[in-house]
């Protein structure tokens, strides 16, 4: 049967033939699915889920989420176009869009952006899937696996939640009581129960999507690190993550302890080493799993990290180039500004057409292969569809517990420790509790790693507006906390919208 689209918010038959789409629906008015009626049928459901999570690449619909745009589009809006990254590709037409304004202050991303609406269908798609799972969990007879999956699906929930309340809600400290998104917990499924949503503040999300991790937590605690899946201590990171942004930074030192005491994840030996794995690394929380045939794109497909990541012949197109002097500026307000040493600048300049994966071994960025061009480099983060995509990493938790602790009881030795676990790994020298008589200053070096460890993974925006920092250069400088760096909801989707 032919599928169809529609916004969460099309209210009659006559209109859904012309909508894009936040559910799928089957022409007679049944949201598209399998009929969840046994343990297999929801456990595949749940793989769907995961599927679409991760952003496997489905074709021109596009929205790969943690696969792609969750990552790449918080790092456009925080570094500057033209003088620390530039496109390579006329594929990159629709993220242009995110890094242009019309002069109007009070405008947001602009509304009508094709990755903005793709990213809000799938995300909303995944929510309705886990919320039909959830609703339907007395077919699971196996009280364990009946467990395993309501923890994993509240997981995804609260996960998704969380990402879209940062992206098109304001910074938590500024604008816990704005409107932002739809927060739906029950399943649409069908036509007659769709109407035009309320939006929920940034509070009220956060406070669902604590619910959510901390419920998952309980039900998955049980079984650890479970594999691939979203895990008890994803959700346990996840919520440090929420901690800080709330400014709860004594939570944030409780969640942050129980993954890096109990978890028994590991920094690998080398920074690179973190990163292009067939298999999660041993301080991988969570990230999303890809294989050749099952991933979020590449160069084939013009769609995914990778594709806009890697330049290399074998995997990416290298759309997003990095210049490489932004990568040692003090003039650019965002800059990592690496020492001299520290591994992870490292790059390969002799990087060709010839160059794959493989040979980039030890370095974390290259040449920029599809333009042979020396000035620009691409990432060395994300160069094969093949390999996983880290989401959390054990880095993070370190970084995140020594500026709780800070927050909460100034510069300790304990806080230094933590700082000192990242840079020595990176071979720079380690610092002392003697080095910080002026405490900002401790805090300035938490920023400045926290920066160099997470460069190009989509993490900067989040932690400038949580650090209420600057993006721009020392002559143009502009606040996170503004508008101008969320994303709008859709215009299709706001078109149908009843006033």
């Amino acid at each position: 049967m032919r599928r169809i689209y529609i916004l969460l918010t099309c209210l009659a038959v006559i209109q859904f033939q012309s909508c894009e789409t936040l559910l799928e629906i089957e022409e007679e008015g049944q949201i598209t699915g399998d009929v969840l009626s046994d343990a297999g049928s929801i456990q595949k459901a749940l793989i769907g889920a995961y599927y679409n999570f991760g952003g496997t690449n489905d074709g021109g619909a596009g929205g790969e989420l943690f696969g792609g745009d969750f990552i790449l589009v918080p790092t456009l809006l925080a570094h500057l176009p033209g003088q620390e990254y530039i496109w390579t590709s006329s594929q990159a037409t629709d993220y242009l869009v995110f890094t242009e304004r019309d002069g109007n202050p009070n405008v947001k991303i602009i509304a009508n952006n094709a990755r903005v609406q793709a990213n809000w269908v799938r995300a909303y798609e995944t929510i309705n899937t886990v919320n039909s799972i959830l609703q339907n969990l007395d077919k699971i007879s196996d009280a364990g696996e009946k467990s395993r999956i309501e923890g994993e699906c509240l997981a995804i929930r609260g996960m998704l939640y969380f990402e879209m309340v940062r992206l098109w809600g304001p910074d938590y400290q500024v604008g816990s009581n704005t409107a932002a998104i739809p927060l739906l917990v029950d399943p649409i499924l069908k036509i007659s129960e769709i109407a035009t949503p309320t939006l929920a503040t940034v509070a009220a999300v956060y406070t669902q999507v604590e619910e959510d991790l901390t419920t998952a937590s309980t039900l998955l605690q049980a079984l650890g690190r479970n594999g691939t899946g979203v895990n008890y201590y994803a959700c346990q990171s996840y919520l440090t993550r929420l901690a800080m942004h709330k400014r709860d930074f004594v939570a944030a030192i409780g969640y942050a302890d129980n993954v890096i005491n109990n978890a028994a994840y590991s920094l690998m030996p080398e920074p690179y080493m973190a990163f292009n794995n067939a298999n999660n690394s041993t301080e991988d929380i969570f990230a999303i799993q890809q294989s050749l045939n099952n991933n979020s794109g590449d160069r084939t497909s013009g769609t995914g990290i990778v594709s806009f990541m890697s330049s290399l012949r074998e995997s990416g197109i290298g759309q997003f180039a990095i210049i490489s002097s932004s990568l040692n500026n003090d003039f650019l307000l965002n800059s990592p500004i690496f020492n001299i040493g520290d591994k992870r600048a490292g790059f390969i300049t002799s990087a060709d057409a010839n160059t794959s994966s493989g040979d980039l071994g030890p370095a974390l960025l290259y040449n920029n292969v599809a333009n042979e061009d020396n000035s620009i480099f691409s990432s060395a983060k994300f160069t094969s569809a093949a390999n996983v995509i880290p989401v959390v990493r054990l880095a993070e938790l370190y970084l995140l517990r020594a500026e709780a602790v800070y927050q909460t009881s100034g510069v300790t030795q304990g806080a230094v420790d933590d700082l000192n676990m990242i840079r020595t790994r990176a071979s720079i020298p380690a610092v002392s509790l003697a080095d910080f008589t002026d405490p900002t200053v401790f805090f300035d070096s938490i920023k400045l790693e926290t920066k160099r460890e997470f460069v190009y993974e989509g993490h900067l925006l989040h932690n400038l507006r949580r650090w209420e920092d600057l993006i721009g250069n020392n002559f143009q400088k502009q606040d996170p906390l503004d508008n101008m760096f969320l994303w709008d909801i859709p215009q299709s989707e706001q078109d149908t919208w009843i006033d």
